[in-house]
């Protein structure tokens, strides 16, 4: 009998699940954040998201613990036992669980995907941004070493040219 920890589990996966629908919703928030160059409240998601990161690694070292047990229960080597595994050889077991922790795994798999999507999204704003500004920076540079009239080098080489006026004929 599994059904003490497929409890266990599903409070886990639940929990995994509130946690990142909530990164979700910051990642999306990141992405407009990047887009508008907040860079203070983009700062902010920065610091929950990360709060929440070290959270669900919490949940995940908890889950491979009751895994751990069902592997033993099972008799299947904990590497090779996925939920859908478990799934599958809990068909004997409480059906009103085994469904809810199906459908809570298709839910956690959803969301993931979709903040990996936005996490990728993000990243390609931040490189093109400063790519951006690298560009607009190199221009900048180039600009200002052809007509350097401001700094003491070009102030000299001013100096240097003789005046109309002083010119021979």
């Amino acid at each position: 009998m599994i059904d003490k920890e497929l409890t266990e589990l599903l409070v886990v996966l639940k929990s995994e699940l509130e946690t990142g629908e909530e990164l979700l919703k910051i990642s999306k928030a990141q992405k407009h954040c990047i887009k508008n160059s907040d860079l203070n409240e983009l700062k902010v998601n920065v610091d929950n998201s990360e709060d929440l990161l070290v959270k669900i690694m919490n949940m995940e070292d908890e889950r491979r613990r009751i895994i751990l047990n069902i592997s033993s229960i099972l008799n299947i080597p904990c590497e090779k036992l996925t939920i859908s595994e478990i799934i599958k050889n809990s068909k004997h077991e409480n059906s009103m669980k085994v469904r809810e922790l199906d459908n809570v795994k298709k839910r956690l798999s959803a969301v993931f995907n979709e903040l990996m999507t936005f996490s990728k999204i993000n990243q390609y704003l931040i490189s093109r941004t400063l790519r951006f500004m690298g560009d607009r920076m190199k221009v900048l540079n180039y600009s200002l070493r052809k007509n350097n009239t401001y700094g003491a080098k070009g102030l000299r080489e001013k100096t240097k040219e003789p005046a109309i006026i002083n010119k021979k004929i």
